[in-house]
């Protein structure tokens, strides 16, 4: 399945790692620490959802016209080598649950389905710089090959269009009204346009 996407998140403050702050020094005062090693605040990202139309439907059980999508931090994630990454660019994977639509136009949230019609896991949060997602299950070099956290299908994301501010509360206020619901106090919402390719494959293959 190839088409285009229309993905959503927003951020979420974590607190800082301790230990990215340790001096190493036996001691030390907690002001000098400080000067050296000011704290800041991470964001995360805690979910991901989705709002696919595919454009080129292959066979009739890819003939959904629209498909919802939801992405949860992976429950069984690759090992990666840490030496080959900084340690503020862990790897991120995504387990994305797929929900396919009668209807071209979404009308409620995935979230409310019974289950899902797939799960593709370990799909990596490729570094991209910046808001842009790029989501991929062809994994970094980095990242160790196993077949207990490969995925059988393959799925690709690749942002074009990047919305933030006004124009992304109009593209939730089209594709993710459950969410704006949900989450009335969320007005940092940031949209991420772009392609996105779906192949899935039998237990047999």
């Amino acid at each position: 399945m190839k088409g285009v996407a229309v993905l959503c998140y927003h951020h979420v403050a974590v607190d800082p790692d301790p230990s990215e702050h340790d001096c190493g020094a036996s001691t030390h005062s907690s002001e000098s620490c400080e000067a050296n090693h000011p704290a800041h605040t991470h964001s995360s990202i805690q979910s991901i959802h989705g709002h696919f139309v595919n454009l080129n439907p292959q066979s009739r059980s890819d003939n959904a016209p629209s498909i919802a999508l939801t992405a949860a931090p992976a429950s069984n994630p690759p090992a990666s080598h840490p030496c080959c990454y900084n340690k503020r660019d862990t790897p991120i994977f995504w387990d994305v649950a797929v929900h396919k639509h009668q209807s071209s136009k979404p009308t409620s949230s995935a979230l409310d389905s019974s289950a899902p019609d797939l799960i593709i896991p370990n799909i990596q949060q490729m570094p991209s710089g910046g808001d842009a997602l790029v989501l991929d299950t062809d994994h970094s070099d980095w990242v160790v090959k196993s077949p207990d956290t490969a995925s059988t299908n393959t799925f690709s994301f690749r942002t074009r269009i990047l919305k933030s501010g006004d124009d992304a509360q109009a593209a939730m206020r089209k594709y993710f009204t459950w969410l704006l619901a949900a989450y009335p106090s969320d007005t940092d919402w940031i949209i991420c346009i772009g392609d996105m390719c779906i192949e899935t494959k039998s237990k047999e293959e």
